[in-house]
């Protein structure tokens, strides 16, 4: 940047003696007040650090040596929780922070122009555009034979409780999930009881949840055997 005046030395807010000008940024034509020695460094105020770095670093690459050091480094941080599990007062602390008014959007509610935000955000997420098409198995209808006797069996047989040992329980709905995904395939074997909440993550990764749901219930009839 182009120096135009310089200016009195004063304590910054670390209460530390510096030297000020006043600098011309050529990007948003506009003067700015910086210390004489950042201002003298800087090709912006501000305004395109971000694209000037990133044209800086176009084409740059670490050396081994350095991607080595990375890994090392990587290596002796372990995350804080790895192999740890959170206390039960610890997950109930954490919901009672999101529970009724101590939630920050408690009796609140979007404007029509936020609605309308998020609709068009992700309009190009529907249908054959979301990451999670199965080509349109999810409209296909359930056939006559899943209901409510076939429903209640399952329940029953599973204890009215959600079959996923990781489940945090913080939903009080059960669903009847099918394994293989295929509606049609009303087997006892291919169903499982599943709380709302963990029903709602076999969508995602499917052939992880069906070999997970499959082995639930192996684990579960071998118990019955012993």
């Amino acid at each position: 940047m182009k120096l135009l005046k310089k200016l009195s030395a004063r304590k910054d807010k670390n209460n530390k003696w510096q030297s000020y000008a006043i600098f011309w940024c050529d990007y948003c034509n506009r003067e700015v007040e910086k210390t004489r020695s950042n201002g003298l460094k800087a090709k912006s105020c501000g305004c395109k650090r971000v694209e000037l770095m990133s044209k800086s670093l176009t084409g740059y690459k670490h050396t081994k040596e350095t991607r080595q050091r990375m890994r090392e480094k990587g290596k002796l941080r372990k995350p804080p929780m790895r192999g740890k599990k959170q206390s039960e007062e610890a997950k109930q602390k954490r919901r009672e922070t999101s529970i009724g008014e101590n939630n920050p959007f408690y009796g609140k509610k979007h404007t029509k122009e936020t609605r309308q935000l998020m609709k068009e955000k992700h309009a190009n997420f529907n249908g054959k555009n979301n990451p999670n098409w199965q080509n349109g198995i999810s409209f296909e209808p359930y056939s006559p034979e899943f209901n409510k006797e076939i429903k209640q069996i399952i329940l029953k047989r599973d204890n009215y409780t959600c079959q996923n040992p990781n489940c945090e329980h913080l939903s009080k709905k059960l669903d009847i999930h099918h394994i293989d995904y295929d509606k049609q395939n009303n087997n006892t074997e291919n169903l499982i009881t599943l709380c709302a909440k963990c029903h709602t993550k076999t969508n995602f990764n499917r052939d992880f949840y069906a070999e997970f749901c499959q082995t639930l219930l192996i684990n579960r009839f071998m118990e019955c055997l012993l």
